[in-house]
């Protein structure tokens, strides 16, 4: 008999009417801590008899119509408790155990046919195609579980706050629906309970309680002294060995404490209590010092992390920072972040996969602290925070939380496409992302607190969207190298300091004639001669080519990057040197090659002569140059698609053809290549996050595209592109602090931010920009105070400071005089930046005001 109506048939609903221990779990404990209790628990469900009256009279008047039942709790009430193991073991006594959604924050659809299909005969699969059918389709599956239990059905929705979110919401909506035809009319009669908070009441009675007449709403109420009390003390008295004593002073404290707390203390003293059951020595009563010892009630879910980091009364263990760290890796964003949508902290589920291994110890120690609980219902081991509670009262969490960056939705929309690519078969049709989303998902990968979001299936579908979207542009696919190696030559930035001139212009000459005379003459000859001899002969003659190529590109390279400093006759030799080896390179790259391997090092070598014909004014031929460049490896990654060391190199071919472009004026077609380089940086990068070497890579690819995007005027553009790049940087740098090329990278980053910002006019914006590079470049200077290209890049950001803040321009400009007057004095300031101290002195100079004439 459901719902009994009569004051004589009214059933116990009290605790010790359930056996305990249940027959499922002789060794079960009687606290759960933060774990919600369930149906097992129902003998130990204590404090809430009134309360459980109360909601089963409010059912009972929807027994013979069904109806919406709202029970409504804020976080820390208890709502999954008494509904699993309040409300549920009742209504089983009397002939029906409630259909229980849990957490349906994925729509609830497959939650609902997983609570069918365990209870019934029929395949989920099919249950599931006639909860896609509606309600007219659903139920006679449902009126053949209500005719087996004689009963109307219940089906209980807990956290019906996780309908609402946006993340699975076309999903939730049909839920909704489907619940409300059922509940509007038919046969069998549907009662459908929701667990919800408050926040959420408006929302769920606008979407699913509108249609209702008689819609019941039960608020939980707030426990009674006397009902913490009865949840504190009447469990111990439950257990096999006839009961455990509690010192009265202990539930006095503790009593004491709740009524003191400012949140709902239901959720701490369930964890106490268990700690203290943990905790507690053989033999002995639950005493007030142990309590004492786990911190109290306010500071009970503290002590638990600190003991997870090895904090105990002789203070902090010397690796605590690292464990810190491996802890905050495991945690956040795999267990634990915010929601992108409202920034709410948000529970996530994470395979042990999914959690870096250096952090999976101390995981496993949470785990056995009751903060985190390990999941067997999933498909591989996979760990959840155990209870929001950890949000509001672990104050490590928190501050962990609010220091972490918010990803943003495109994070959500990658991975809701990925699981559906995966669910499906990794199908083609099942790659949606493409053109601009794809662009955008890929530039996740800048973002550090978003890449750690992205597991190996995401990084997979986005490889297979990228494939897809180059099979469109009848490309390749790009596939990841495997070797590292270094990135490219840049040939201005790094500039020599060099004090000797005349010999070294001398011995520059001498190499260069000879070269150009003899060494790759001869190699010409040769070829011709051994083309004739067969294959063998032909490959020791493309050999003796391609050292020719390499030869010539290393000095060609030295030349170029010593023009950049060179000044009158020995400027005007260098580059007549400069522009004899670089015709002398295009021909060697000219010839018709057999082997791979050559017509990869002609591409490469064309690379450094566009770059050098750059250094030399010659626009059009350096233009010229990386075309055939783009050509070449366009060809060889089309014969090979597998050859990752070509993708890389047709990356650093579209880079060379943009500057090539850039320094014509050419700026959309700048783009274009750089957009093509940055779009093979990414893929590479995104096959393996973990490889710096491929991020510093992408972050050149983003410096050069904004470099375009500016040089153009679109300022927005390019400062998103410098931000990405000064991501990437920073991650790069933080991993690896020591590293002074991506140090001097990051300052280069906030100096281009810094240009961008102050052509917008934004002089707050440019002055904290240059403020950035200038501290980099001070920290570089301390730690290496004899680094003269440190000291004369901090040159850069003081001019722009004092020209962006003028009553700070002589405490800028002066230290920037003693830096440049030092490094002359020494014989280390080039014949260039001369012109940098005569127009600091000059500048200074203005900064005073005119003298008064004597009278």
């Amino acid at each position: 008999m459901l719902f009994p109506t009569g004051p004589g048939d009214q059933p116990r609903v009290d605790a010790l009417s359930f056996d305990w221990p249940p027959a499922q779990g002789r060794d079960r404990g009687c606290y759960r801590g933060l774990t919600p209790l369930d149906a097992h628990d129902a003998g130990v469900f204590f404090g809430r008899d009134a309360a459980l009256g109360e909601a089963l009279d409010a059912l009972r008047g929807l027994k013979a119509r069904g109806g919406v039942f709202i029970l409504l709790g804020g976080e820390g009430a208890g709502k999954t408790s008494f509904l699993c193991a309040g409300l549920a073991p009742r209504l089983a006594r009397e002939g029906l155990a409630p259909l229980i959604l849990r957490r349906a924050e994925d729509g609830g659809l497959d939650a609902l046919a997983s609570a069918i299909a365990a209870r019934s005969a029929t395949p989920a699969p099919q249950i599931r195609a006639a909860i896609d059918s509606g309600a007219d389709a659903l139920r006679p599956l449902l009126k053949t579980l209500a005719e087996k239990d004689g009963a109307p059905l219940v089906i209980a929705i807990d956290q019906a706050e996780d309908l609402f979110s946006d993340k699975h919401r076309a999903d939730s909506k049909k839920l909704l629906s489907l619940l409300n035809a059922l509940v509007d009319g038919g046969d069998p009669a549907v009662v459908v309970l929701y667990a919800i908070r408050p926040s959420a009441l408006e929302k769920l009675q606008r979407d699913a309680a509108s249609t209702q007449t008689g819609a019941r709403l039960y608020a939980l109420p707030a426990l009674s002294r006397a009902d913490l009390r009865a949840i504190i003390e009447a469990p111990l008295q439950r257990l096999p060995s006839g009961g455990l004593r509690i010192e009265p002073d202990l539930v006095d404290a503790m009593l004491d404490d709740a009524e003191a707390a400012a949140a709902p203390p239901l959720p701490l003293l369930a964890f106490a209590l268990d700690q203290l059951l943990r905790l507690r020595r053989p033999d002995s009563a639950l005493c007030l010092s142990d309590y004492e010892r786990i911190g109290r009630l306010s500071g009970c879910l503290d002590a638990a992390g600190d003991r997870v980091l090895g904090v105990g009364a002789e203070g902090r263990p010397p690796d605590y920072e690292v464990r810190l760290s491996l802890l905050k890796r495991g945690l956040i964003p795999w267990l634990a972040g915010c929601d992108a949508q409202d920034g709410a902290a948000r529970r996530r589920v994470a395979t042990e996969k999914e959690i870096p291994a250096t952090s999976l110890p101390l995981i496993e120690r949470l785990a056995q602290e009751g903060l985190v609980r390990r999941l067997t219902e999933t498909a591989e081991p996979s760990f959840e925070l155990v209870h929001d509670a950890v949000f509001t009262h672990w104050k490590l969490l928190r501050n962990m939380l609010a220091e972490a960056p918010r990803p943003g939705p495109a994070v959500e929309r990658l991975k809701q496409a990925s699981r559906d690519w995966d669910r499906n078969a990794r199908a083609p049709e099942r790659v949606t992302h493409a053109g601009v989303l794809l662009e955008q998902a890929e530039q996740l990968y800048a973002q550090p607190d978003a890449l750690a979001l992205l597991d190996s299936t995401d990084r997979a579908y986005l490889v297979a969207c990228r494939e897809r979207e180059n099979r469109e542009k009848d490309k390749t696919p790009l596939v990841p190298r495997v070797e590292v190696e270094p990135r490219r030559r840049e040939l201005v930035a790094e500039r020599r300091e060099r004090t000797a001139r005349g010999g070294g212009l001398a011995w520059v000459g001498m190499v260069a004639a000879l070269a150009l005379a003899g060494f790759a003459g001869w190699k010409w000859q040769t070829l011709e001669q051994q083309q004739r001899a067969g294959d063998a002969r032909l490959a020791r003659a493309e050999n003796a080519i391609e050292a020719a190529i390499l030869a010539g590109d290393k000095l060609l390279g030295e030349l170029a990057q010593n023009l950049a400093t060179a000044n009158g006759a020995e400027a005007r030799s260098m580059r007549d040197a400069v522009t004899k080896l670089a015709d002398q390179q295009e021909r060697l790259a000219d010839e018709p090659a057999v082997g791979a391997r050559l017509r990869r090092t002609q591409s490469v070598g064309l690379n450094v002569v566009a770059g050098a014909r750059l250094m030399t004014g010659d626009h059009s031929r350096a233009l010229a140059a990386a075309q055939k460049s783009v050509l070449l490896m366009q060809a060889l990654t089309t014969s090979d698609a597998s050859n990752v060391g070509w993708r890389r190199d047709l990356s650093v071919s579209y880079e060379t053809l943009g500057d090539a472009q850039l320094a014509a004026k050419d700026t959309d077609g700048a783009i274009a290549s750089y957009r093509s380089d940055l779009t093979i940086a990414k893929t590479l990068a995104s096959a393996a996050p973990d490889n710096a070497q491929w991020r510093w890579d992408m972050s050149v690819s983003q410096e050069k595209l904004g470099d375009a995007q500016l040089a153009r005027g679109e300022l927005q553009k390019a400062l998103e592109s410098y931000g990405e790049s000064r991501a990437t940087r920073e991650a790069l740098l933080a991993a690896e602090p020591k590293n002074r090329k991506w140090e001097r990278a990051l300052a280069r980053s906030y100096e281009r931010i810094g240009a961008a910002l102050a052509q917008k006019h934004d002089t707050a914006g440019a002055t904290a920009a240059f403020e950035g590079a200038l501290e980099i470049y001070q920290r570089m200077a301390r730690a290496d105070p004899a680094d003269a290209q440190t000291l004369l890049s901090s040159i850069v950001p003081r001019w722009r400071l004092a020209g962006l803040d003028r009553p700070r321009a002589r405490a800028l400009l002066g230290p920037a005089l003693e830096i440049l007057e030092k490094l002359a004095a020494e014989g280390r300031l080039a014949e260039d930046k001369r012109e940098w101290l005569d127009r600091v002195k000059s500048e200074l100079a203005a900064l005073d005001p005119p003298s008064t004439p004597t009278q």
